[in-house]
């Protein structure tokens, strides 16, 4: 073979190229599984449902990937991811729902977390013993639409839509009443309280309280709730008393309600409106609507006046101490002890009183008659006092207060006090008392006590032997004395007589009239110059017996004047005294 042969014969064939139309087989399966995932993404972001985070306390009993979130036991959601808010205070719960719930994710919305309870209502949640806890949704459709919400620390009682009346209570402490706890009347339960909070503002305990739709016909805006937990003793002197509600309210607590005493029953209650819990179901049945709010300032000691303290007029609590405080001047370090006392005029009974009479005006008038106010003992045992409002017209209005805003009632001081003034004084009585004994000691034993005791044993002696001499001279004195007494009598007729022929005979009868009263005053003047010589050695009955004569002769001397007086103005008798001038 030769070599041109052997090249020709060896030499490749060229590759002739020819372009296929349309998709190579290798990329029918990528781009199957491409467009089989995005039809997966696509009906699975169709499918899925809304994310909402739920914020609590603790996340005692959830968990990330396994905890649910049911709605009548029927599974709508779970739980994704839980973690802790910035404050460190709470968890933030997120959950994913099914897309069908979206319509209910609204303000009104409510989710808690179902785990056994022991609580006012019973035992729940048993079942979670085995399964697990989870979170419950109480849906509704009225709200705005939200995506966070802040989680039940308990389970409410009933759903948000329930029909019924739900009204709020407010007290001043929680005590033992949770959710859960019955409202009842006549101890017939007819509602419960579904949930409590905190106000900040006004320092206060406000429940929300349901009453189930049969009996919301019950509640009027003057009905009265008092705390019905527990049970109250009462030793007083009327006995011994125990007052409770039901066996439940001892055990788990409870609240009644009942109508105002002496009041007729007012308007229908409506949702949300605000009521006060009252302590107990003695303060409930106090007569103390609209009260009278009155200040009164103490100058002494108040110990054992408290908030609460009793105010009373005649032994019947009229009112209660609403504030105690003290107050002091700078200028002349002295101090007061105001006290506001509320008081329920309803409590007395006031015949023909003005309605237009303003709190004010029947205040001032009552302290113009006397209204005071007092402190005075409610328990000896305890130092408990009590604040006593009575009339004591005798005693001085003192106003203590300025620009109080409040109408003032004086103040005068307790029994005690003026026991205590009493006693602060004794030392100095006591000083007095013995300065008295030790000079009348001095004087006892002094020589002018001896002379002055002999001197009166000698004129005790001088009195006896008067007294003897008297009794022998008493006879003649006797008769002198009734010869007297005969002649004032003859004297007397003698005037009558002159005063009967007055008008016929004036001239004479002042003459007569005259020469009576000289003969009479001389009469008088023999006879006190016989009692002189008579009784010289008996001082008490000279003194008595010249009186006498004395008297008599004043009065002799003033018929003399008269005598003259008729002489010299005989018309007298017929016109009377004129202005003739002096005598």
């Amino acid at each position: 073979m030769t070599p041109d042969k052997k090249t020709a014969r060896d030499a490749p064939a060229e590759a002739v190229v020819r372009k296929r139309k349309g998709i190579q087989t290798v990329w029918i399966i990528p781009i199957v599984a491409a467009l089989v995932g995005g039809w997966l993404w696509f009906k699975a972001m169709q499918e899925k449902g809304p994310e909402i985070s739920i914020t609590w306390v603790s996340a005692d009993g959830l968990e990330a990937g396994k905890t649910k979130v049911k709605y009548k036991d029927l599974e709508i959601g779970q739980v994704l991811d839980i973690r802790l808010d910035p404050s460190l205070e709470n968890v933030i719960v997120t959950a994913e729902l099914h897309p069908g719930s979206k319509p209910y994710l609204v303000e009104n919305t409510r989710f808690w977390v179902v785990k056994p309870r022991i609580g006012a209502g019973g035992v729940s949640g048993l079942s979670t013993i085995v399964s697990g806890a989870y979170i419950a949704a109480d849906l509704s459709t009225s709200g705005a639409p939200v995506e966070e919400f802040a989680g039940l620390e308990e389970p409410p009682t009933r759903p948000a839509d329930a029909p019924g009346l739900r009204i709020k209570l407010r007290s001043e402490t929680l005590g033992s009443i949770s959710t859960g706890t019955p409202v009842s009347h006549r101890r017939i339960p007819m509602g419960d309280v579904e949930g409590y909070r905190f106000l900040r503002e006004e320092e206060a305990i406000e429940f929300d309280v349901f009453i189930l739709p049969e009996y919301a016909d019950l509640i009027r805006r003057n009905t009265r709730f008092w705390n019905a937990s527990g049970f109250d003793v009462e030793l007083s002197a009327e006995g011994f008393r125990f007052d409770a509600d039901s066996l439940e309210s001892i055990l788990v607590g409870g609240i009644a309600f009942g109508k105002a005493p002496a009041e007729p029953p007012g308007p229908r209650a409506r949702d949300g409106e605000v009521f006060t819990l009252l302590g107990s179901r003695g303060e409930a049945e106090e007569i103390n609507s609209e009260p009278r709010r009155t200040i009164a300032y103490f100058t002494e000691s108040i110990r054992g006046v408290t908030i609460g303290t009793p105010v009373e007029f005649q032994g019947i609590e009229i009112g209660k101490v609403l504030k105690v405080g003290v107050e002091a001047d700078s200028q002349t370090l002295t101090f007061r002890m105001p006290i506001i006392m509320e008081t329920y005029p309803q409590r007395i009974t006031t015949a023909g009183e003005d309605p237009n009479e303003t709190h004010g005006e029947r205040m001032e008038r009552m302290v113009a008659a006397g209204l005071r106010a007092q402190l005075g003992p409610a328990n000896l045992l305890t130092g408990a006092r009590t604040i006593v409002v009575d009339f004591h017209p005798e005693t001085e209005a003192v106003f203590r207060g300025e620009d109080s805003g409040l109408p003032e009632m004086p103040t005068i001081p307790s029994t005690g006090e003026a026991i205590n003034a009493m006693v602060a004084q004794l030392p100095e009585i006591v000083a007095d008392l013995r300065a008295t004994v030790d000079s009348v000691a001095t004087l006892a034993t002094s020589d002018e006590t001896a002379d002055t005791l002999a001197s009166l044993k000698s004129a005790t002696e001088s009195l006896d032997e008067v007294l003897a001499r008297l009794a022998d001279e008493s006879g003649p004195l006797l008769a002198s004395l009734q010869g007297a007494v005969d002649d004032v009598g003859a004297l007397a007729e003698d005037l009558g007589a002159v005063v009967d022929d007055v008008k016929a005979e004036s001239p004479e009868i002042m003459t007569k009239l005259r020469e009576t009263a000289d003969a009479t005053l001389g009469l008088v003047q023999g006879g006190e110059a016989s009692m002189d010589a008579v009784t010289a050695g008996l001082p008490a009955v000279e003194h008595e017996l010249t009186t006498a004569l004395r008297e008599i002769a004043s009065g002799m001397r003033s018929l003399a004047t008269l005598a003259d007086y008729l002489e010299r103005h005989p018309e007298a008798l017929l016109k009377g005294k004129g202005d003739q001038g002096g005598l």
